[in-house]
């Protein structure tokens, strides 16, 4: 059976990703700017740990939600509906035990929280304390609904968990705010309201499963150990992966809060949080092409992965290196309508996450293709050396420069393996040349970021951003250039006369 690779669904995935993420990254900048004038930054640092601590707890379940999402894709792609259903309540009794051990983990932290971290000023450790009974209940309801969002994805309906994930983040908003403001300021709201949109996803993702997939029910009769075996023969691998993207993004601020102070937990916490937010942008598009190649691979049809390599690398670039600069250029403006002055330390933060990250945004679709062809190995490898050299430069960077050293350190072997290994291994399993796919998927998006960079320099020289409204007004401006830009320049011949071919057919249309 042919691979079924829609390019209108691809498209309405990607964008239903982006907007996910821009809500993510509105709602998120207005809750860490809230609460943070509420608590302080002190106290906000403890909460920077309960999210750590969240992110720890999940890698009990780590790597199954990308082996449901990989042989979902490959199952359906072959017809075999058994196969997908013995699959899935596999992994629903797999993530059920996952939940029971993440449980009293959590409680015991919560117990122990001001013994662990003595740096966090009484209060807030008291709070911190009973946030975490609420976050233990949301991290179960997170873990049981993760198989269900891995039928979602690996079915390529991904702006319907797009939809659920945005309703949940409105609800997690509407509970802090209204606390807060009924019954004051405490970290514990902020477990509760974390709790309610868990709930709610829960919810949520089992009503779409029973539309999207009717006839896929948690048959404990199908749990075998074939099914087993095939689930967690990938995801061992997988787990790798999670845990060591859980342990470099959340080891920062318990590094900071061992080795710093409170104060630098916010500090790398904020910074890193706006670079992790357009940086959805960019990972989140990527991840729509994993159950394609996964597709393609289960198909037999290896001649196309060399252009979905290609193409998919040029698009994360052409986002990534416009979007790195101008998160450079706007970055003391925005941290500073945000937070407020004296954000330098954040600043410096922010620059070095993003310059760490650019490798990873222009060739992240190289890991998507070592994954979808089942070059599992390799990516283990590729994922302990970032993780064990992150740490030991995040520790050794943090001594001699403080908290932008530690952002530095820990993201440093991930930009060096993102631009030279993780390419070199994925043109070997996609048949296509490093040579090529360097210059297609680097030239004009560097190009195209050049001159949007510039632009966005020139219009704060002329025009200094010193309202909120003017700072927007700039970024739309810059967008708007980056997308002319991109239709001209930065997309390939054939890319975009598949958008023209599509405009001009909705037009003669309506």
């Amino acid at each position: 059976m042919k691979a079924q690779v829609s390019t209108t669904r691809t498209g309405v995935n990607i964008a239903s990703q982006w907007a996910l993420h821009l809500a993510i990254v509105g709602v998120n900048m207005f809750l860490i700017a809230y609460v943070l004038d509420r608590v302080g930054p002190e106290h906000y640092g403890g909460w920077a740990i309960i999210i750590s601590i969240v992110g720890y707890m999940h890698l009990l379940g780590a790597g199954l939600s990308q082996a449901v999402q990989h042989f979902t894709a490959a199952d359906h792609t072959r017809g075999d509906d058994r196969g997908m259903s013995a699959l899935f309540s596999s992994a629903c009794i797999v993530y059920g035990l996952a939940a029971l051990l993440a449980l009293p983990g959590s409680l015991a932290v919560a117990r122990y929280y001001a013994a662990i971290w003595p740096k966090i000023p009484t209060q807030a450790a008291a709070e911190c304390s009973q946030a975490l009974l609420w976050v233990s209940a949301a991290i179960v309801f997170s873990l049981l609904c993760i198989p269900a969002q891995g039928v979602l994805l690996g079915l390529q309906r991904h702006y319907l968990r797009n939809l659920i994930e945005l309703v949940a983040l409105i609800v997690r908003a509407t509970v802090v705010v209204v606390t807060f403001q009924s019954l004051g300021p405490s970290l514990a709201y902020l477990g509760a309201a974390l709790c309610a949109g868990a709930c709610c996803r829960f919810v949520l993702y089992l009503l779409s499963l029973r539309i999207v997939a009717p006839g896929l029910r948690l048959n404990l009769s199908l749990v075998s150990r074939q099914a087993l075996k095939r689930l967690l023969g990938f995801a061992g691998h997988s787990a790798v992966w999670s845990v060591c993207t859980v342990l470099l993004r959340d080891s920062g601020p318990l590094l900071a809060a061992w080795m710093l102070g409170p104060a630098e937990i916010t500090y790398l916490y904020a910074g890193t949080r706006v670079v992790r937010a357009f940086s959805g942008l960019v990972v989140g598009a990527g991840a729509v092409f994993l159950p394609i190649v996964s597709s393609l691979y289960a198909t037999g049809e290896k001649a196309r992965l060399g252009s979905v390599l290609v193409r998919g690398s040029r698009f994360g670039a052409l986002i990534g290196l416009s979007g790195g600069a101008c998160l450079i250029l706007f970055g003391p403006a925005i941290l500073y309508h945000w937070l407020g002055p004296g954000q330098e330390t954040t600043l410096g933060v922010l620059v070095a996450t993003t310059i760490c990250l650019l490798g990873h945004w222009c060739f992240g679709m190289a890991t998507i293709i070592l994954v979808g062809t089942r070059a599992l190995k390799t990516v283990t490898a590729v994922q302990l050396t970032q993780l064990v050299g992150g740490i030991a430069l995040g520790v050794v960077f943090s001594l001699a420069w403080g908290v932008t050293g530690l952002a530095a350190g820990l993201l440093l072997p991930l930009l060096l393996i993102s631009l030279a290994v993780t390419p070199a291994c994925a043109v070997r399993r996609a048949e296509t040349g490093l040579a090529k796919l360097y210059l297609k998927a680097l030239w004009a998006p560097a190009v195209v970021a050049g001159a949007v960079g510039l632009a966005a320099w020139a219009m704060q020289r002329l025009w200094p951003p010193q309202q909120v409204w003017i700072l927007v007004t700039e970024g739309l401006l810059a967008m708007g250039f980056f997308g002319i830009l991109s239709m001209l320049f930065g997309l390939d011949r054939a890319t975009r006369k598949q958008i023209a071919q599509r405009l001009r057919g909705r037009f003669r249309a309506a």
